[in-house]
């Protein structure tokens, strides 16, 4: 389960991904219960994983749902502005000392916990704190990471 983790965790930072319609039925089907009347549906194949991604629209907001080829639901990211953040999650992101420019926020749903990503650019160059709902710093760091594209 962890190595599931970590594979979408990176997955979010460094996607190496091609666009596909052609999605097994069961992840369709999958798809379909957990976010039924979603719009703007676009699959992508994650490489050398068994993992899907699909970039929707759900009750007026774009989201990114992942799927394993079994066809469990495993997460869902979305953009999230920092006024909506948590308390603890605030109060966290005030004392880590990031240098650069923020320039996304992304709610991650995982195996029943939250947490959120910060993600800030300086010279071509991402980094990035993952910091839980209760306010703990899951991945105090994650190294540099260069041209990285979603």
């Amino acid at each position: 389960m962890k190595k599931i983790i970590v594979t979408i965790s990176a997955v979010l930072l460094l996607v190496a991904v091609y666009a596909t319609d052609k999605v097994e039925k069961n992840i369709e089907r999958s798809f379909q219960l957990e976010f039924p009347g979603a719009t703007h549906v676009s699959w992508i194949k994650i490489d050398n994983s068994d993992l899907y991604a699909v970039r929707f629209v759900y009750g007026h907001e774009a989201m990114m749902a992942y799927f394993n080829t079994e066809g469990n639901y495993l997460a869902i990211v979305k953009s999230i502005l920092e006024e909506n953040l948590p308390l603890q999650v605030k109060r966290t992101f005030s004392k880590v000392n990031a240098s650069g420019v923020l320039a996304t926020i992304e709610q991650i749903q995982m195996m029943g916990e939250t947490s959120y990503l910060f993600v800030f650019k300086e010279s071509g160059r991402k980094k990035v704190y993952q910091i839980s709902e209760d306010g703990r710093i899951k991945l105090a760091k994650i190294t540099d990471i260069l041209n990285s594209k979603r």
